[in-house]
């Protein structure tokens, strides 16, 4: 793994996944629950350019409704059934969650992910402003629709060791100032999840809730 890693390029690295599985014969599973129906219509894999062998899907595939999914060609997914490998879980049948999942694809179908994208790039850029003119190195990136915030100063952050050597402490007293602002973001894993609900006056209450946030925390420095 370390000869590996030594050889992974630092950009396109999915691309190299998916090389190194198609000439081993690995099966190449994508982990979408986070981005599947939200950074583009076809999640990740349609973002990245990547086709994954088995994907899974959940949150925004019904909306928030208890729903997940699992995904993939038949030469797969045609080993699951009776007498082969079993499948089943907690909301298997769940009528009001698969009604949801259908009005939810028809919304995305109908320019949904456009408003949820927009909403998301207004905030990303207000962070960005609001932390160079408080002189806060950090790095806001990501997709539109769900940009996250690392204290860092680094200009990109691109794998796991980056996040790690970020300020998480600053990044958690942030946090906790925007809660008693009311707005009520994840912790420091977190990117900001956006929908198609927000509107330009929950994007303006959230960044003046956060410029308060960041310039109570830098005075307590």
């Amino acid at each position: 793994m370390g000869n590996m890693a030594s050889t992974m390029p630092k950009d396109g690295y999915l691309e190299f996944v998916r090389k190194l599985c198609d000439e081993h014969g690995i099966i190449l599973i994508m982990d979408e629950v986070k981005t599947g129906f939200r950074i583009a219509k076809g999640g990740a894999q349609e973002y990245f350019g990547v086709r994954g062998d088995l994907v899974t899907y959940a949150k925004s595939v019904a909306n928030g409704f208890p729903l997940a999914a699992i995904a993939g060609p038949t030469k797969v997914m045609g080993e699951i059934g009776y007498q082969q490998i079993a499948h089943g879980g907690t909301y298997c049948g769940n009528v009001v969650a698969t009604a949801a999942a259908c009005a939810t694809m028809d919304e995305i179908a109908n320019g949904a992910l456009d408003k949820v994208a927009a909403h998301g790039k207004k905030l990303a850029e207000g962070f960005k402003k609001i932390l160079e003119e408080n002189s806060v190195p950090a790095v806001v990136q990501g997709p539109d629709s769900m940009p996250g915030i690392v204290f860092t100063e680094k200009e990109k952050v691109l794998e796991y060791r980056d996040w790690a050597e970020g300020d998480h402490a600053l990044y958690e007293d942030v946090i906790k100032e925007m809660h008693a602002r009311g707005v009520m973001p994840d912790g420091g894993c977190e990117p900001f999840f956006t929908c198609a609900a927000h509107t330009d006056e929950d994007a303006d209450f959230t960044l003046n809730a956060f410029e308060e946030a960041v310039k109570a925390v830098v005075s307590k420095r």
